[in-house]
């Protein structure tokens, strides 16, 4: 089944995301709607990853819990079935689901991370954080790091990550 398919035949229920999901296609779901997401570039994927180190070792040192990384799906809502997908996420070890579940999951996460990319507008970034942030109420913390370099290429690369930009939500 296509893409173009699903969208003109609007299906949207949490089989039809598992399903995309299966072809290697990349969404979320919010309210019944599929939205299409990119791959995510170098600079994005590498603060994401510098971020979760730091957490990381600190969360292992103590004991704490969990990261996750790679879109978690996090079911929201079944009413109209809404998952998003957190860049990063943290479960304080008492929290974790055991056994882990083989679908999205539906235990909101202790931290969740949402990395900008240089691409993002204020305004995309301000949306995407009031929608997680308020779909993701569940969750002690929610975190955003800005990408972005001091210094960007004509191709919109960066060499040097402004990481001093993490936010605490």
């Amino acid at each position: 089944m296509t893409v173009g398919a699903l969208q003109k035949h609007k299906i949207s229920t949490i089989a039809d995301l598992e399903r995309l999901s299966h072809e290697g296609l990349r969404y979320e779901l919010l309210s019944g709607e599929l939205k299409a997401m990119s791959p995510i570039n170098m600079a994005h994927g590498d603060v994401t990853n510098c971020v979760a180190d730091y957490v990381m070792s600190f969360a292992i040192e103590h004991d704490l819990g969990r990261g996750f990384v790679g879109d978690l799906g996090v079911t929201i809502s079944r009413d109209l079935d809404t998952v998003l997908a957190a860049d990063w996420a943290f479960y304080l070890k008492e929290r974790l689901p055991n056994p882990y579940s083989t679908g999205y999951t539906t235990v909101m996460p202790d931290i969740v991370l949402e990395t900008r990319s240089p691409g993002d507008s204020k305004r995309e970034i301000k949306r995407e954080i009031t929608r997680k942030g308020a779909d993701v109420a569940g969750s002690g913390c929610k975190a955003r790091v800005d990408c972005r370099s001091k210094g960007e290429n004509a191709d919109g690369l960066s060499s040097e990550h402004n990481t001093s930009n993490a936010h605490r939500e």
